[in-house]
């Protein structure tokens, strides 16, 4: 790497300056990586910037993984020397080694043949990664409410649907089609077994007494009531196929379009208040032979069953702008969740430190429209690299999450229950340079609806009751 030594350039004629550089100079020769970039941030400040000093800084600054601000340096030389192949190189490098993939794909047209092969960026179709995952859902509260707190004080009828433990398996690929576009498809399928359980009176005659007489018999009769519970089974399944889109022209934003359709199916069963009319004997007449008969009405409750399936659609935008450490994010998305129309912004940052992606912070802001109706929650999350080949990842996402697109589309939480507390912890861990696992662990409290009858026994109401589900996803992830 000869041109990495960088001599001293003729327009560095003041001595303060020709010792600045040979000291910086030795500090590259020696791998003093720290002590060079003190002392190349230093001399800028004091008057003294030129390109040579901009890249031995910026190589320092990529010893020590400090991706951020080797990116700003190399920025820099490319001002003294535009389209210098060895700044666009380095640059290219800093870049992907941050994760910003096609904004380093950007700068592929800028590159000679030489550093077109050194960066390992490709024309055509090029597979990136693939990943698999299979999950687990623990719910606690799976025989839902009894007679008394289903009907609520009325305690004359309620209902509510009950969703059980489930799996549910992932799989996705990265791909390229050229370096300034990267592209992911993936597929998510879930089965839930369902139940939709009732609390109802029900009303029988009954014959209490039988009184005999000359004349004949006479036969009296009473309503009885039980309390009754019906549970009936059914299965929903979800399928989910969604598309990623992400394109840059510059080294300092990108884009990501996003697809997510959803295919949902059940059955559900549904009620209906009847009233039927019985009749029974009254008195049987000894000398005549005849029966009188009795006539009453008792109300029924009558169970059927419904198909129900949906095909929603959900499009995404969003749009990331670098700023050194800080990258600002933003995107709006809109379509249909379970034939509801929705319309979502959101908004935050991407905040690392030390200059890379082994130790972050991602913060994010959404607000939902649906229905007529606006919803907000936040989400940050942190990551961190604490041995060579693990990450540790914490997020807390709070607010009205149903119905949210996160990830650029990748989710939709179309949860069955209304969805107000996500945390998640991820453990990652290399066992190769291609083979990565992840388990990751998942709490989500949530608010389970019911309806029920109000004291007057006319108009449905809605309660709820608080519950809470553990999840266990298993992965691996491939590099090509």
């Amino acid at each position: 790497m000869q041109f990495m030594m960088f001599m001293e350039s003729a327009a560095q004629n003041l001595p303060e300056t020709v010792n600045y550089d040979s000291l910086t100079y030795q500090l590259y020769m020696k791998g003093s990586w720290k002590e060079l970039l003190r002392t190349g941030n230093r001399m800028p400040a004091e008057g003294m910037d030129y390109y040579y000093l901009r890249m031995r800084t910026g190589i320092a600054a990529m010893q020590v993984k400090d991706y951020a601000q080797a990116e700003k340096h190399f920025r820099k030389a490319l001002s003294f020397n535009p389209m210098d192949k060895n700044a666009v190189l380095f640059l290219a490098q800093t870049l992907a080694a941050n994760n910003k993939n096609v904004e380093s794909g950007s700068l592929y047209r800028s590159m000679s043949t030489q550093s077109r092969k050194e960066s390992g960026l490709k024309e055509g179709w090029v597979p990136i990664s693939a990943h698999v995952d299979i999950g687990a859902v623990f719910r606690n509260k799976k025989n839902g409410l009894g007679f008394d707190d289903l009907t609520g004080s009325a305690g004359v009828y309620g209902q509510e649907r009950i969703y059980k433990n489930n799996l549910f398996y992932d799989a996705g690929l990265y791909f390229k089609t050229n370096p300034q576009w990267l592209f992911y498809a993936g597929f998510q399928s879930i089965g839930i077994d369902v139940t939709d359980r009732f609390a109802f009176i029900e009303s029988s005659l009954t014959n209490d007494s039988i009184i005999v007489s000359d004349a004949g018999k006479a036969y009296y009769y009473s309503v009885d009531t039980i309390h009754k519970t019906n549970n009936y089974e059914h299965q929903l399944k979800q399928q989910s196929a969604y598309f990623q889109a992400q394109w840059s022209s510059s080294t300092k934003w990108s884009l990501v379009a996003g697809l997510h359709v959803l295919s949902v199916k059940s059955d559900f069963t549904l009620t209906e208040e009847e009233r039927i009319s019985i009749n029974d004997t009254a008195f049987y007449n000894n000398n005549t032979g005849q029966v009188e008969l009795f006539n009453t009405y008792l109300e029924q409750v009558s169970f059927y069953n419904v198909p129900w399936k949906t095909y929603d659609i959900n499009v995404s935008l969003n749009g990331k702008l670098h700023f050194g450490k800080f990258t600002a994010l933003a995107g709006i998305s809109t379509g249909s969740i379970n034939d509801s129309s929705v319309f979502q912004a959101n908004t935050g940052f991407l905040y690392m430190p030390f200059g890379n992606l082994n130790t972050f912070n991602q913060t994010e802001f959404f607000a939902l429209h649906t229905n007529g109706q606006v919803s907000w929650a936040a989400k940050t999350r942190f990551g961190i690299q604490p041995l060579k080949s693990t990450w540790l990842e914490a997020e807390i996402f709070a607010g009205a999450l149903n119905n949210l697109n996160d990830q650029y589309g990748y989710i939709i939480y179309n949860n069955p229950d209304k969805l107000n507390l996500r945390f998640e912890a991820t453990l990652s861990k290399a066992l190769t340079d291609r083979v990565i696992i992840q388990i990751r662990y998942r709490y989500m409290e949530s608010e389970r609806q019911f309806s029920h009858l109000d004291d007057s026994g006319n108009d449905l109401i809605l309660g709820s009751y608080h519950i809470n589900s553990q999840t266990i996803i298993g992965g691996i992830k491939w590099i090509f």
